[in-house]
């Protein structure tokens, strides 16, 4: 009581207009509604399950990625293939048999190849247009993640009711 007739005296109240205690209660639910962490907990899961709602929802839609790259190289691997040192021996026997027949040698030396296996310079830019096919399964994980998320919302107003009422009692 005494506690109470100190609260009513104090120079606060004193010196701040007065106000009716429908106003103040307010505000004390209000400050109830921001520190209550479960509440607060039901806000993130229902962001949350707003999030996987439209994560389900964005399944439908196309989508279209750009992707580049450009690569410069210096050096890199080679392969050296010995083409002429396997034929030119086969080529010369070939050209000695023709000139011992009295013909004009028809063989030329092959040199030997190397094939590089990294150009100097590359350049690969792709536009990728994916459409999701029409299929079934797809639209159950969105309505079920819809369902869910409707599930959620209540669950956090059933607590939030209760601290008003109990407020207005």
């Amino acid at each position: 009581m005494l506690a109470a007739l100190g609260l009513v005296l104090s120079p606060c109240h004193a010196a701040g207009p007065a106000r009716d205690v429908a106003t103040v209660a307010g505000e004390y639910v209000a400050i109830a509604l921001e520190g209550n962490l479960a509440l607060q907990g039901q806000q993130l899961e229902v962001e949350r399950a707003e999030a996987a709602l439209d994560a389900a929802r964005a399944r439908f839609f196309p989508e279209l990625s750009l992707q580049a790259r450009y690569t410069r190289a210096d050096g890199g691997r080679e392969f050296d293939i010995p083409v002429g040192t396997l034929l030119n021996p086969a080529f010369q026997t070939l050209n000695e048999l023709l000139a011992a027949h009295g013909e004009p040698p028809r063989f030329a030396p092959v040199p030997d190849q190397t094939i590089p296996f990294q150009r100097s310079r590359e350049q690969d830019t792709r536009v990728t247009l994916r459409q999701p096919p029409d299929d079934p399964p797809i639209p159950g994980p969105r309505a079920a993640q819809r369902e869910w998320l409707r599930g959620g919302g209540a669950g956090r107003e059933g607590p939030e009711r209760r601290l008003r009422a109990a407020w207005r009692w």
